[in-house]
């Protein structure tokens, strides 16, 4: 995983869109956290992730 020269740019994405969501008093929830770390190891891009966050709370 931390071999993946893309790994690293995906986890500090993540980790700012996590710290920008907390500064808004917002909170990730551990179901969005499993997406997102399944986009840090690789399984999908970030247009996908965001697509699959917006498809889970477009239906609850």
């Amino acid at each position: 995983m931390e071999d993946d020269p893309g790994w690293n740019a995906r986890r500090r994405q993540v980790e700012a869109a996590e710290h920008n969501g907390r500064m808004e008093g917002r909170e990730i929830s551990a179901a969005t956290r499993e997406l997102a770390e399944e986009y840090i190891s690789g399984g999908f891009d970030a247009d996908e992730l965001v697509a699959k966050v917006k498809e889970r709370y477009r239906h609850g």
